[in-house]
């Protein structure tokens, strides 16, 4: 099993650094190092800030009230590690909840895609249909039934999870956190799958005018989301995403075609405005700092260990420039990645939903700019993922704002039978900002039946609710606006 906490940087960054190290000679022993660590520390307790891992460690909860210890769930974290590999031994390795999932077996035709609603397009019920004809021949029905059809084999394990999230109040799954950089999230990959399931399922009963069984996935994949919320590692944070970005699409199909009701509405306007994602990233960048700070010192200790944890890097490799890095170097390492971290997370106001992009964009510019060396080339590797899922969390409470302010402004429609000209009419408690600027969000109505409602997005420039998109057709979310729109953008 491969590490996700310390060592989530990809591979080819790590067989780069190593040839630089190769060609660069690092190594040079200096003295103060120590020094400017415990200077470093120092400094951050001033701050209120400490590197205590165990403290950043969710409490566990009694097992009657964890959701994530309910029968089904259960098995995803019941493992033990082998000694050697390092391999999580599963009590149970072909668990039944593992089994969740859009794919079949037998189909030689393209996955769809289906996160159209950050363009404005609706679930392609065509090429799903088409994906499960090609191992399911029989399939004759409209597409919404024949997908119904197909993931209907799952409706036991699902009622499961509903009857667990009605009394099971709390979840807490048991990490081992322990096992440090060998520690292993198996459960994030099935939520991830279910909360697919639970999307695709919500899209095709929305199609089908089945709004109620909809909401009701819905809701079910929520608190899916919900039960890693304090999971406090960047694997669990993006996996949460994930799931959010795929339940964001029925949401907005609910909403442009008017299928939700009143109620409905309000309580998904309440879920989106309760998630935080502002104070959950600050607290997964202390975690990831923390459990950073003791992998390094591992690291120190015991150099074969920066082999093992890339166990499919050939040892002869490392050989090298494991011997090269000096303990001091890697004192450096920790200074330089502590401060990097504490910039990034005095850039993210929670209380006031603000973010200090230029800040942040600063912060990553300057680590990216200092010389290769081993004082730094530690520090460097964790740059790219850490930076990517801050991204990917400013980005994520944008659309939760945007998605709690488009279902008031559909309550209002049902009201009045007409869009709010401005948000204030909303009359919204709380009306979300752009954390980007502070300022309000951008809207207008461009049709009777159609708005337009955005951030400025990474770049802090109005441009004009344009989505700027990738070659592959999917929106680059560092240029442009962050639109949310009825209609195809």
């Amino acid at each position: 099993m491969r590490p996700l906490i310390f060592a989530t940087s990809c591979q080819t960054l790590v067989l780069a650094a190593i040839a630089i190290l190769i060609t660069s000679a690092i190594g040079a022993e200096t003295t103060n190092g120590k020094d400017a660590w415990e200077q470093c520390k120092r400094d951050l307790e001033v701050q209120g800030e400490h590197l205590d891992e165990a403290s950043l460690i969710p409490p566990p909860v009694p097992d009657e009230k964890n959701f994530a210890m309910t029968p089904l769930l259960k098995p995803l974290l019941d493992y033990t590690t082998d000694p050697t590999t390092h391999h999580a031994i599963f009590r149970e390795p072909d668990a039944p909840v593992k089994k969740i999932s859009t794919d079949v077996e037998g189909s030689k035709a393209a996955k769809p895609i289906s996160t159209g609603w950050t363009t404005g397009l609706r679930q392609d019920f065509q090429a799903w249909q088409d994906y499960y004809k090609a191992a399911l021949p029989e399939m004759t029905h409209p597409p919404a039934e024949d997908i119904l059809a197909v993931l209907g084999k799952f409706d036991p394990m699902l009622a499961e999870l509903r009857q667990a999230a009605a009394v099971r109040p709390l979840s807490r799954f048991p990490v081992k956190y322990e096992d440090g950089v060998w520690t292993s999230l198996p459960h994030c990959q099935a939520l991830q799958h279910i909360s697919q399931v639970l999307a695709l399922r919500a899209s095709a009963e929305l199609d089908l005018n089945r709004r109620d069984d909809a909401f009701s996935d819905i809701q079910l994949g929520l608190r899916l989301a919900d039960s890693v919320r304090q999971e406090p590692i960047m694997i669990s944070g993006l996996v949460r995403i994930s799931i959010l970005t795929s339940l964001m699409q029925p949401v907005w199909e609910g909403i442009v075609s008017h299928r939700w009701s009143d109620d409905q509405l309000a309580k998904l306007e309440t879920g989106f405005q309760g998630m935080d994602f502002l104070s959950d990233l600050a607290q997964t960048l202390r975690f990831e700092r923390a459990s950073g700070m003791v992998a390094l010192m591992q690291f120190s200790e015991d150099r074969g260990l920066l082999a093992k944890v890339f166990s499919d890097i050939p040892q002869d490799k490392w050989a090298i420039p494991a011997a090269a890095l000096t303990q001091d170097d890697f004192y450096q390492n920790m200074v330089t990645e502590s401060r990097w971290f504490q910039e990034m997370i005095l850039s993210i106001d929670a209380g006031k939903q603000r973010v200090d992009v230029p800040r942040l964009d600063r912060n990553t510019t300057h680590l990216k700019g200092t010389q290769v060396s081993g004082p730094t080339l530690l520090a460097k590797l964790t740059l790219p993922t850490v930076t990517s899922v801050a991204k990917k969390s400013l980005q994520a409470q944008i659309y939760l704002d945007e998605a709690a302010i488009a279902c008031a402004i559909e309550r209002f429609r049902l009201a009045h039978h007409v869009l709010p000209a401005k948000l204030n009419d909303l009359h919204m408690a709380n009306l979300p900002h752009d954390i980007i600027n502070g300022e309000p969000l951008h809207y207008s109505v461009t049709e009777p039946d159609n708005y337009i409602l955005y951030s400025v997005g990474w770049n802090g420039t109005d441009d004009g609710e344009k989505i700027v998109k990738r070659s592959d057709g999917a929106p680059d979310f560092e240029q442009g606006d962050w639109v949310w729109s009825l209609k195809p953008m």
